[in-house]
């Protein structure tokens, strides 16, 4: 008996590659796309946490600062505010808070002690902040010597990838000295 031989070649058709090839193309940019896309989610993630976190740890240091004054000496134009902490051996700390808007940040001054020479930075990525003076019954005042409890609000801007965050933090802070 004979045996026909045929000639099969086993393989893939050109139209089964083109068709693999585009699938695999397909799902590769997907993958791509999703992971671009966390990346950037991160990134900003992590830019606005940084920023609110900064914020926040320059309001409790301006909030301590404000709770242990016995005064405020000045408050000009709601971006300056001087406080005066008298300390128990008798002498006086004067505090300085002062927003910068030429570098979008807060610093603040101690005098006599740091005056010029050390000027930290407490927080930046600063738009606007505001001091707000009010009496011990809260009625609002323009007169500092009369400010028992002082209103600080921070206005913040961060940019990341060219999409801009923006946030407002408040906090209403009583002298405990005063």
């Amino acid at each position: 008996m004979k045996t026909l031989k045929t000639n099969k070649q086993s393989g893939f058709t050109m139209v089964e590659i083109l068709v693999a090839a585009a699938l695999f193309v397909l799902v590769t940019a997907m993958i791509l796309i999703t992971f671009i896309g966390l990346a950037e989610s991160s990134s900003m993630t992590t830019a606005n946490s940084e920023m609110h976190s900064g914020i926040r740890n320059g309001l409790d240091i301006i909030s301590k600062d404000i709770r242990k004054s016995s005064s405020v000496l000045s408050c000009y134009d709601n971006h300056y505010i001087l406080l005066q902490v008298e300390e128990s051996s008798g002498a006086t700390t004067n505090f300085y808070y002062i927003y910068d808007s030429n570098l979008l940040r807060i610093i603040n001054w101690q005098w006599p002690s740091e005056w010029p020479l050390v000027t930290p930075v407490i927080a930046s990525c600063v738009t606007n902040i505001t001091f707000s003076l009010y009496k011990k019954d809260g009625t609002a005042t323009t007169v500092a010597s009369e400010a028992a409890m002082i209103d600080v609000t921070i206005n913040t801007s961060a940019s990341v990838r060219s999409k801009t965050y923006s946030d407002t933090l408040r906090t209403r802070v009583m002298m405990r000295n005063k």
